[in-house]
């Protein structure tokens, strides 16, 4: 069961959190104890495919030139 709440938290938990006004954090009850997450914020708009891709790219020349280097 999911539901979403507003809760005004002190101004100590958003610091040590380090969490702007808006935003969303996962609140978990058990037992007798109350757990709170931020969520994953993405701080920047770059897409994943400009890390990702000269990974791959880096990582094949890499593998090329010990496989050439190996003969």
């Amino acid at each position: 069961m999911s539901e979403e709440l507003k809760l005004d938290l002190p101004k100590q938990v958003t610091e040590k959190l380090q969490l702007d006004a808006g935003d969303r954090v996962l609140l978990t009850l058990k037992d007798d104890s109350v757990n709170i997450q931020p969520t994953i914020k993405l701080k920047s708009k770059i897409s994943l495919w400009w890390t990702l891709l000269p990974t791959i790219v880096a990582s094949i020349c890499f593998n090329l030139f010990f496989l050439v280097a190996k003969r």
